[in-house]
């Protein structure tokens, strides 16, 4: 089964999908998504849905990739963005795994201008109130200047600083435990007329 195009225009933007399904013994799904405002397109996304198992615990793989320029986010204030939000340029990989109520990452990282994290391990339980975590996040880098350029709220802050950070998540919501570090530097802010600047260490 092949979907060859679908067009949706909405609140401004512009949907475009593709697609195909195949192999009905051992299905596999296949999605294109392009999002574009105003002629310009802004995020370009492939997803592959695959070893499908159906049954009363679904098993099946996702594989997602999504890559975008630099935009301006004013056609999502309609879908409740906050105004004058800037999205530096940016990537999306990730793999997921469904086994049941079981899901594993392996990993999934995304990546916004310099700011570049990691996310893999695995959520048991997951459709339950208290499920059980075995995750661990890794930063490369965060660069803060970058992210308070986003909103206009937050440029006012003149936040700086930049470093990188590694969190385990283990045990059962909402008491797990934490471990990590996070090292720093040149971290800054201007709150209420006070600056700070020029903090930095390991934690």
């Amino acid at each position: 089964v092949e979907a060859r195009r679908l067009e949706v225009a909405s609140l401004g933007l512009e949907l475009k999908v593709s697609g195909k399904v195949r192999n009905a013994s051992s299905p596999k799904a296949e999605l294109k998504v392009e999002v574009a405002a105003g002629g310009s397109k802004f995020v370009d996304a492939e997803a592959a849905l695959s070893e499908i198992v159906l049954g009363p615990a679904l098993k099946a793989r996702l594989d997602v990739k999504a890559r975008w320029p630099v935009f301006d986010a004013k056609p999502l204030e309609a879908l409740g963005a906050p105004a004058g939000l800037q999205v530096p340029a940016g990537s999306l990989d990730a793999r997921v795994r469904l086994d049941g109520d079981a899901v594993s990452l392996a990993p999934a990282r995304v990546i916004v201008g310099s700011n570049d994290v990691q996310v893999e391990g695995r959520i048991e339980g997951a459709g339950s109130r208290s499920p059980e975590l075995d995750l661990l996040f890794k930063c490369r880098s965060f660069v803060l200047e970058e992210l308070a350029r986003m909103t206009p709220r937050t440029r006012e802050l003149a936040v700086t600083g930049r470093g990188l950070f590694a969190l385990a998540v283990k045990g059962r919501l909402p008491k797990p435990v934490l471990a990590g570090k996070l090292e720093f530097k040149g971290l800054g802010a201007t709150v209420r007329g006070l600056k700070a600047e020029g903090l930095g260490g390991t934690v």
